[in-house]
């Protein structure tokens, strides 16, 4: 089951999407003059209740134009044809050896190329970006740090969903207001703490060590609003007081990591976000049981 998930992920996941390596490959594959490789092909059939723009938003995808019809994507992680007359004549010189064959390959590999592919599959037609942009594929595994990939990282679930609901009610020229509202306010705060540094003490050997001979250095930056929603984290009230996130259970905190999960799914097909809103969203669930909280 996890193996299809992953497969699957090849072609929806774009984000989670990890490089495949030589031990990818089936080992019990017999030995051939060509180089292996990886295919994943995913059939899409109506269903009858698709509407015309499903239709057209798969239209180069499709392998039959019938009232039911059919699209297909497939992901192939391949040597390009120039790179693959090298390795058959490289395996030819040692016909037979397994360990050749595979020693070859490996050597071979960073050279494989992970492409995505749309309609027949002889036809080598890439489809377009939009188009693979309508489909959002999240994958819960059945083990995972809850924790770590609510706060940590280049772009935290819950600074994401915060930043997707900043002003979210509020309308453009309110947005405007406050924008310009909080930058006036940000700057204030810095002119203030910037009062408080001794920078002359700071800098004081700049002139000893000749540095100065370029310019003499100051203290500079701005404070935005982004910036303050990386300081700010969940927390519970209990008892009059307010418990970090981290203080509670695992099962807990996977309840609130995927109520955050299903809500910025929900955002990504949003009406909000026009032509880039999502069509499609498919939540892959590894292990269930392993998520009844």
């Amino acid at each position: 089951k996890t193996t299809v998930l992953n497969a699957l992920g090849f072609l929806f996941d774009r984000r989670g999407r990890f490089q495949l390596g030589i031990d990818d490959f089936n080992k019990n594959l017999e030995l051939s003059t060509r180089a292996p490789k990886i295919t994943v092909t995913a059939t899409l059939s109506s269903t009858g209740k698709d509407t015309i723009e499903d239709k057209a938003l798969v239209a180069t995808w499709l392998t039959s134009i019938e009232e039911a019809w059919e699209a297909q994507l497939i992901y192939s992680y391949h040597l390009p044809e120039e790179d693959e007359e090298k390795v058959i004549a490289e395996i030819e010189r040692n016909k037979g050896s397994k360990d050749h064959f595979w020693e070859t390959l490996e050597n071979f590999q960073p050279k494989y190329v992970s492409r995505i592919y749309c309609g027949n599959e002889k036809d080598r037609r890439r489809p377009e970006p939009d188009s693979l942009d309508k489909f959002e594929m999240r994958f819960l595994k059945a083990i995972r740090d809850a924790e770590s990939e609510m706060f940590s990282g280049t772009q935290p679930l819950l600074r994401k969903m915060l930043q997707q609901v900043l002003d979210n009610s509020k309308t453009k020229e309110e947005k405007k207001k406050l924008t310009e509202s909080f930058q006036k306010d940000a700057t204030e705060l810095l002119n203030g703490i910037k009062k408080r540094l001794d920078t002359n003490t700071l800098f004081s050997l700049v002139d000893d060590v000749g540095a100065s001979e370029g310019g003499s250095p100051t203290v500079e930056g701005e404070l935005t609003e982004a910036d303050l929603l990386k300081a700010l984290n969940l927390a519970i009230p209990r008892h009059n007081t307010s418990i970090p996130l981290t203080q509670n259970g695992l099962g807990y905190n996977n309840l609130i990591y995927i109520a955050l999960l299903l809500r910025s799914m929900e955002h990504s097909a949003s009406e909000k976000r026009g032509q880039n809103a999502v069509a499609y969203s498919m939540l892959a669930v590894e292990e269930p049981e392993a998520h009844l909280h």
